[in-house]
């Protein structure tokens, strides 16, 4: 499996576990200008936002450094509502 590929693996798990907990929520993105992989200021990539049935907000950042390729995260934590 390529770099790519796992990429796009957490990605999915993201979304997955999102959607286990918003359904079919389309969430408020909101990205950098210019990516600090480009060279920019941002430290993060973007920010998707979601309303929890409750009324808070729940803010999910997408990370500068690829989980896998770092080995930060070895799951994605399950809703708790």
């Amino acid at each position: 499996m390529t770099d790519d590929e796992r990429i796009d693996d957490v990605y999915r798990s993201m979304r997955d576990a999102l959607r286990a907990c918003y359904g079919e929520q389309e969430p408020l993105h909101v990205a950098s200008m210019i990516g600090w992989q480009m060279g920019g200021p941002d430290p993060l990539d973007g920010i998707s936002v979601f309303r929890h049935p409750s009324g808070h907000w729940h803010y999910v950042g997408a990370p500068v450094t690829p989980p896998v390729a770092s080995g930060a995260w070895s799951r994605i934590p399950s809703c708790a509502r």
